[in-house]
């Protein structure tokens, strides 16, 4: 029948096989991470398409965006993830799909985020000073990524200390301001300057040394290293126990009368035995006209200072008044001014010798 058409054939590929031989291996199989990014290594045979998710962050529909998560995207076998935040186990799971839609079983990988805390942590007191003579302090407090901080140490309790308080948004901040900048430009290099914390506390009022330590965290609870402090608190100021002279090479010839050539040691000691303190000595005659202006006193490291006064050339005088102060660290001064000492050139008189039974010889005229 010339009406019949012609037969027509076509064929079709039946695939109900998924992608197979599928892996997925995080940081070259690292167990553990500091970082919340992390690579992943993908592979799957015959796959088109993989589908990201687990303990990652949500990728956006952006394809400049360098998360690619819970949604399907084009199959590249390296691909970087951001962690979800927080520290501990975390598993990135994954499955792939072909042309067909044929979806491969999922499967996972895990890794442990264990970041560090706050870096660079730091205190220091009263900006570096050793001594005060005041409990009250200022602290400078300083970490990288701290978002709080714990101060203890040789100190009061108070709101601020012995427990965690916020970091960046406790009253004080203060930022490095470049000369000539005015105030109000400052917040807006806030993310390029080094910020601090200044945070007032009351130092236990025992005179000593006093040790303050502080300690920070970041949002994910990490601590940092705990950092330490010292300053020495000084309230008294020095004593001074005795101020005596002698000669340097007779200590037994110490009554305060010397004649002009002979080398003076005068010490000074200060009660309960203080050291490091800054000794001065000053010796005036208003007699002769004399003063050796203000002079450094030794300080001999247990307690005691001394000074060598050289007599030579100086004029017969019983007013030579020696003065002592001693400062501390923190400006503390204690002054003695009871020293007396006289300089006398005359030669002791020669004393007659009398013989017992006998009459002094007092020359051929006058002799018996």
């Amino acid at each position: 029948d010339l009406n019949d058409s012609l037969p027509v054939e076509d064929s079709i590929t039946l695939d109900i096989t998924a992608p197979t031989n599928t892996r997925i291996v995080i940081n070259a199989g690292e167990i553990e991470t500091d970082s919340r990014a992390v690579t992943l290594n993908v592979l799957a045979e015959e796959a088109t398409e993989m589908y990201i998710d687990g303990d990652v962050t949500e990728s956006v529909a952006d394809e400049t965006t360098r998360n690619n998560t819970f949604r399907w995207i084009p199959y590249e076998s390296v691909k970087q993830v951001e962690l979800t935040e927080g520290d501990g186990k975390k598993w990135v799971g994954i499955k792939y799909r072909d042309d067909a839609d044929n979806e491969s079983i999922r499967i996972e990988a895990s890794i442990i985020l264990d970041q560090p805390g706050p870096t660079l942590p730091s205190v220091v007191i009263n900006g570096g000073e050793t001594y005060t003579n005041s409990p009250t302090v200022s602290l400078r407090l300083s970490a990288e990524g701290a978002t709080e901080m714990y101060v203890d140490g040789d100190i009061v309790p108070s709101a601020s200390t012995f427990r965690w308080i916020p970091y960046d948004q406790h009253p004080g901040v203060s930022f490095e301001q470049t000369k000539g900048e005015a105030v109000g430009e400052r917040s807006e290099r806030k993310q390029e300057e080094k910020v601090w914390v200044e945070l007032q506390v009351n130092l236990i009022k025992s005179d000593g040394k006093k040790r303050v330590r502080a300690r920070f965290r970041n949002g994910a609870g990490n601590e940092s290293e705990q950092v330490e402090s010292s300053i020495t608190l000084d309230q008294t100021a020095p004593v001074i126990e005795v101020v005596e002279s002698y000669d340097a090479n007779n200590p037994s010839d110490n009554n305060g009368i010397y004649h002009p050539g002979q080398v003076v040691l005068i010490k000074t000691t200060a009660k309960t035995g203080e050291t490091r303190l800054d000794g001065t000595i000053r010796i005036k005659s208003e007699e002769v006209k004399y003063d050796t202006g203000t002079q450094k006193l030794t300080d001999r490291g247990d307690g005691s200072y001394t000074y060598i006064w050289q007599t030579v050339d100086l004029q017969d005088a019983k007013d030579y008044i020696v003065k002592i102060t001693l400062e501390d660290a923190v400006a503390f001064t204690a002054v003695d001014n009871s020293l007396l000492i006289t300089l006398d050139s005359t030669p002791p008189l020669e004393p007659n010798v009398i013989i017992e039974g006998e009459f002094p010889h007092v020359g051929e005229d006058g002799g018996r």
